[in-house]
């Protein structure tokens, strides 16, 4: 999504991201025009038309609601194979999106900024937001916007732009327990706004205890017994010089418990520390 900043930049209106480049353009065949398909969610919800290598096409959407791919009205026909390219305006955006062989480029063309990828993690006591660019021309600085509904964003930091293919983090600390979104809000040197995609994270309080850890201590196995189903979780055990002696990830088919043999392990004090993108928590237990 791009426009342009008339406010001031701390004042910016809070906007639901739309569908960017479509997925995928079609013949219909000799006469039946063309269709431009988006993925699921993605899709505007209101096309007047689109212009495929500078010929304006009217058209409208096809399947029910969904809103997931558009035709065009005329009876004419257009051909796929090669390069072309996509033009269409959502509100007062204009969109360009190059095509190859009926392949859509998911980044629009002359976007400033593109991402290698953006995620949202645990820290102790919050969220850690970080993103990858592949790209960057002429940009000037990153609005870190969150969200507790999805829809209405607040900035709550700015992050400068390096202007060069980078990794940017930034600390959400003290943030209440519960479901966030994030997103990114990119603004260029001519005052034009990007946003990124939204990622979601759950927050947990570091008092919360999600996991139980028995027994302690423990001479040959322990057992660590979460309190629920995680999807992905890593599990890092440091001695108490900060040394780190097992870290293991593990997806959800390996169950809610997990049994660590001991027998081989010095005697002593033990940090555990459990994580996932929702909560990272850290207990103590004894080696005997």
């Amino acid at each position: 999504m791009r426009k342009y900043i008339t406010t001031s930049l701390l004042l910016l209106p809070c906007v639901l991201v739309l569908g960017q480049c479509p997925s995928s353009i079609a013949s219909l065949g000799v006469g039946n025009g063309l269709q431009v398909c988006w993925n699921n969610n993605e899709a505007p919800v209101i096309l007047d038309d689109i212009k495929y290598d500078d010929i304006t096409y009217a058209g409208n959407f096809v399947n029910g609601g969904s809103g997931d791919c558009w035709r065009t009205s005329q009876a004419a026909t257009l051909g796929v194979n090669g390069n072309h390219q996509i033009e269409f305006k959502i509100g007062n955006t204009d969109w360009v999106c190059a095509a190859l062989d009926g392949e859509v480029d998911t980044e629009p063309i002359n976007m400033p900024v593109s991402y290698a990828y953006i995620d949202v993690r645990a820290t102790h006591n919050g969220a850690l937001i970080e993103w990858q660019t592949k790209k960057e021309k002429e940009n000037v600085l990153f609005y870190i916007e969150r969200s507790s509904d999805g829809i209405d964003f607040y900035s709550v930091a700015t992050v400068e732009a390096k202007n060069k293919p980078s990794v940017y983090q930034y600390k959400d600390d003290h943030l209440p327990a519960g479901q966030w979104y994030y997103r990114l809000q990119q603004v260029d040197v001519d005052g034009l706004v990007n946003y990124s995609s939204i990622q979601s994270f759950r927050s947990i309080k570091a008092t919360d205890n999600f996991f139980a850890l028995y027994p302690s201590p423990a001479s040959e196995y322990i057992t660590i017994d979460f309190k629920q189903r995680l999807e992905l979780f890593t599990v890092k055990i440091y001695a108490l010089s900060g040394h780190l002696v097992y870290q293991n990830t593990f997806n959800e088919t390996d169950g809610t418990s997990l049994t660590l043999n001991l027998t081989e392990w010095h005697n002593g004090c033990y940090i555990i520390e459990c994580s996932n993108v929702s909560a990272s928590m850290r207990r103590k237990f004894i080696k005997l």
